[in-house]
Parts: structure tokens; sequence; C-alpha cells
């Protein structure tokens, strides 16, 4: 299978992490001002296949997918200043 492939649910998925990317933190999901920006693209490391999981931010992403960000398992592209 290819690297990433489109999964079952429409989702792109990537057995290994991608080069350039970093581990996110909520503030990654939220503006100076505390507004959730959408569309911003992320991947999520699965607990349950090892996989990694591309999704793209809306409202309330933050919830959604609090447990696997403090977990340290939620990835943004690295931004070189």
């Amino acid at each position: 299978m290819k690297d990433p492939y489109l999964g079952e649910f429409g989702r792109w998925i990537y057995k290994t992490l991608p080069q350039g990317m970093r581990v996110a933190g909520i503030d990654d999901f939220r503006t100076e001002r505390g507004v959730e920006p959408e569309g911003i693209n992320f991947l999520v490391h699965t607990y349950h296949s090892n996989e990694f999981e591309h999704h793209v931010s809306k409202h309330g992403v933050v919830e959604k997918f609090r447990q696997w960000i403090e977990d340290g398992r939620v990835y943004v592209k690295s931004e070189k200043k």
C-alpha cells in the first residue's frame, strides 16, 4: 500500500509521519484571541492502527481532539522561521 492511501472513511492515511511535521499543542488551534480558525491541516496518530489520519480543523477541534493533543499524538506542519 502506498503512503498515503485513502482510508475506508475517506481520510488520507499515512503509515509513517511525513517529514516536516511537529507535535501540536492546543495553541496551534487557537489564535491569540482564543478563536479556533478553520482549515488547519493536521495528522492524528491513531491509538488502534498506529497510523496517521489526516484531518482539517473546524470549530470545536480542540474539544474533539483534546485527548490526542494532550497525549502528543497530533501533528502540524513545522513552519520554518
